[in-house]
């Protein structure tokens, strides 16, 4: 097991992100492919330290490491959007059609719900989703993972407000001005008042 982790490091470490061609849009088939491999390369990583065999024959040790590898991923995946913007059909044409590559976005974003909130990454992602190529409500999905399992509160109605760890299941009423103003900040209607839990319910 600890050569797996050296490994891992060393490799999601010494990777190096691309820079021949800066900007959005269409890409020749190179670079596109390039970053395809890299792209599934990091889903790699996500979703191979998660291997069952692996989480159920060293959970102790995993605990410790899955913090490391995905904060490692979410490094390499924001030099990516940075440069190229989130991962899209139109970035990255024929080579879109891959599992892992359409997936890895919604993978890293919530593995990492808790650097989502600070504020350089936020606003990275924020203007993703205002340019049309990440999806609002999934950026919302995935903030309110960080308020439900850090703060004890839902504020986006997502599905994780089903969790135990709160003390209501829904967006408490006392909420209302803070879920307000983060929806609208990307660009998503207000909760409609039927949807707000008052303390009594």
């Amino acid at each position: 097991m600890s050569r797996f982790i050296v490994l891992a490091f060393l490799v999601l470490v010494a990777t190096p992100t691309f820079s021949q061609v800066e900007g959005t849009g269409s890409l020749p088939d190179s670079i596109q492919e390039n970053l395809t491999f890299e792209l599934a390369q990091i889903c790699g990583f996500d979703q191979g330290i998660r291997n069952e065999h692996l989480m159920r024959n060293y959970r102790k040790e995993l605990a410790k490491l899955l913090p490391v590898i995905d904060s490692l991923n979410l490094d390499r995946f924001i030099e990516i959007v940075k440069q190229y913007g989130y991962p899209t059909e139109t970035l990255l044409g024929k080579y879109y059609s891959h599992e892992c590559v359409r997936r890895v976005g919604s993978y890293i974003l919530l593995h990492n719900s808790p650097r989502l909130v600070e504020a350089e990454i936020y606003h990275l992602f924020r203007n993703e989703v205002l340019e049309g190529r990440l999806d609002a409500e999934f950026f919302a999905l995935a903030m309110d993972k960080y308020y439900v399992l850090y703060e004890k509160r839902s504020l986006h109605n997502s599905l994780f407000k089903t969790s135990n760890r709160l003390r209501v299941n829904g967006v408490c009423i006392t909420d209302k001005e803070l879920s307000d103003s983060l929806r609208l900040d990307i660009g998503l209607p207000p909760l409609e008042e039927h949807e707000f839990i008052y303390d009594n319910q």
